[in-house]
C-alpha cells in the first residue's frame, strides 16, 4: 500500500519544509543510513524553523511518522519501525542538555567550515579531514573510555548480521579513516 494512513500529510509537509531531503529514516540498510545522514544535513541547511537544532528535530519527527505510517499500512515490519523508534529515542530523548549543546556546537562548527570552504572555492574533497585517530587525540581519558565503550557496543550490535567479520577490524586502517557519523554516541 506504500503508506497513506494519514493521507501522506507527513510527506507533503516534509517535502515542503525540506525540499532537498528524503523524509524517511530507511535505517534497515547501511546505505540508506548514509542517505539519512546526507538528508539530515540538507534539512539543517534548509533550516525551515529558523533554528537548526529545531529544524533537525522536526525533520526526525517527520521521519518517525513516515516510518510508523509504513508500518501501520503493512509496508514494513514491526522490527523496522521499532529500529527507527530506538534511533529517534537515542538521538533525542536521552541526551543531557550540556551534551546537546556540545553536539550543536560541533555540528555548527562543521557546517561553518564547509561553508567557508565553499565560499573560498576550495573543493570539499581537498579540505582537511579528521581521522578516527585525530578524534581520539581530542578526548580526555574519561571521554575516550566512554567513546570506546560506545564503539564496542556498535560492533557487537553488528556481529549477528556480519558474523565473525565484525570482530576482525583492521585497527590501524580504521585509525586512518575519516571519522564516521557517531550521532548515537552520548558523552557523559
Amino acid at each position: 500500500m506504500s503508506g497513506g494512513r494519514w493521507n501522506y500529510g507527513q510527506c507533503n509537509l516534509g517535502y515542503d519544509m525540506y525540499p532537498n531531503s528524503e523524509v524517511c529514516y530507511g535505517l534497515g540498510e547501511n546505505t540508506k543510513y548514509r542517505e539519512y545522514t546526507k538528508s539530515v544535513k540538507a534539512a539543517r541547511q534548509a533550516n525551515p524553523m529558523c533554528d537548526k537544532q529545531i529544524s533537525e528535530l522536526v525533520y526526525d519527527v517527520l521521519c518517525l511518522i513516515y516510518s510508523c505510517d509504513w508500518y501501520l499500512s503493512g509496508d514494513t515490519g514491526e522490527e523496522d519501525y521499532l529500529e527507527d523508534v530506538q534511533f529517534f529515542k537515542k538521538k533525542w530523548l536521552k541526551i543531557k542538555p550540556e551534551d546537546a549543546v556540545r553536539a550543536e556546537i560541533d555540528k555548527s562548527v562543521s557546517e561553518t567550515k564547509d561553508e567557508l570552504y565553499k565560499n573560498f572555492g576550495i573543493p570539499m574533497d581537498e579540505k582537511e579531514h579528521m581521522t578516527n585517530a585525530d578524534k581520539i587525540r581530542t578526548k580526555t581519558d574519561k571521554q575516550l573510555a566512554e567513546w570506546l565503550t560506545f564503539v564496542e557496543s556498535k560492533i557487537l550490535e553488528m556481529q549477528p548480521m556480519l558474523g565473525k567479520a565484525a570482530l576482525e577490524t583492521d585497527w590501524l586502517e580504521w585509525l586512518k579513516e575519516d571519522v564516521a557519523d557517531d550521532s548515537g554516541y552520548q558523552s557523559q
